[in-house]
């Protein structure tokens, strides 16, 4: 069942772009970043029982990045459309 489930989800990640507009493209992205960081975080957690205080710096510091560079010109290139 849960491989079933997991090939559906892959098809539908990869059918994403072709399929849907930019909007739903960006929304799409930003929920797979979020879950990767809450996955991240879990981890730290739970089985690597880390501090949470370096994963949320690390995550912070990304997106300050990418503001302050995304401010200053560097902007990311569309392809194909």
């Amino acid at each position: 069942m849960m491989r079933v489930l997991a090939f559906a989800v892959a098809v539908v990640l990869v059918m994403l772009p072709a399929l849907a507009d930019n909007y739903l493209l960006r929304v799409a992205t930003t929920m797979l970043m979020y879950s990767r960081a809450g996955a991240g975080l879990e981890f730290h957690r739970r089985l690597g029982r880390l501090s949470i205080v370096r994963h949320g710096s690390l995550f912070g510091l990304g997106a300050y990045a990418s503001g302050v560079l995304q401010t200053k010109g560097c902007r990311c290139q569309q392809r194909g459309r």
